[in-house]
């Protein structure tokens, strides 16, 4: 029920659209064949199940992109550092309310990076048994992080994402993630967020669209919980 659920959000916009579109030109199709014509089009009928064969025959396009975001935190650079580092007993009260976890995706439960002996290394959980890494790519000690996730066949336990949402699937695929650190004026700090993913689809007109409303959405959630979490653990003056 969960995947269906997700499937229905997304897609119900186009499906609304495309549906009202359809039956507008049908009705104009019986008025303007009239009734001694209706037998003719009852054909149309079958329409629907020859695009839905012509689907699989359409090839896949793939384009990668990308989301940045920012926001003013009252704390300085090393505070959020931490945060940012070691992720711990993440609540989903802690988040806005957001879009991507309205229609079903699981929220984030731990995010903590480890030394390893392949290097530094991001190990991530989400809820309904969601987890994956990400190997840091490049590092500057309170200012900036970079790391490129790696997802396998049991990041994604049956059942916890839908295939076309699911991350590092076919359709949709997270590649890297960026944390910048400006220090302002006044203990501030600009937190920045920059990240990679790509989208292969048939429908790239929607679902690019789609993926940027999502992506940003999700990357909002995200930083909202930095601020909140490193203003909260800020030393008072």
């Amino acid at each position: 029920m969960l995947e269906g659920a997700i499937c229905i959000a997304l897609l119900s916009p186009l499906f609304l659209i495309l549906g009202s579109i359809g039956g507008i030109a049908m009705a104009l199709a019986l008025y303007v064949a009239r009734r001694r014509q209706q037998s003719h089009l009852k054909a149309v009928a079958i329409l629907p199940l020859l695009l839905l064969a012509l689907d699989n025959v359409v090839p896949l396009s793939t384009q990668e992109l990308s989301v940045r975001q920012a926001v003013i935190v009252n704390a300085g650079p090393a505070t959020i550092w931490r945060q940012i580092l070691t992720a711990r007993d993440i609540r989903p009260d802690e988040f806005p309310t957001s879009l991507t976890y309205l229609i079903g995706v699981p929220h984030p439960v731990e995010g903590i990076n480890r030394e390893t002996p392949e290097g530094e290394v991001r190990f991530s959980r989400w809820e309904r048994g969601v987890a994956f890494q990400g190997l840091v790519t490049q590092r500057k000690e309170n200012e900036s992080i970079t790391w490129r996730y790696r997802f396998d066949a049991h990041s994604f336990p049956p059942g916890s994402m839908d295939e076309h949402v699911a991350i590092g699937g076919r359709y949709f695929d997270l590649r890297d993630t960026t944390f910048k650190l400006h220090p302002l004026p006044g203990g501030r700090t600009e937190l920045e967020l920059v990240a990679h993913y790509r989208v292969t689809t048939s429908i790239g007109f929607y679902a690019v669209p789609a993926a940027t409303l999502l992506g940003n959405d999700f990357v909002h959630s995200i930083l909202t919980l930095y601020k909140n979490r490193s203003e909260k653990a800020a030393p008072r003056a």
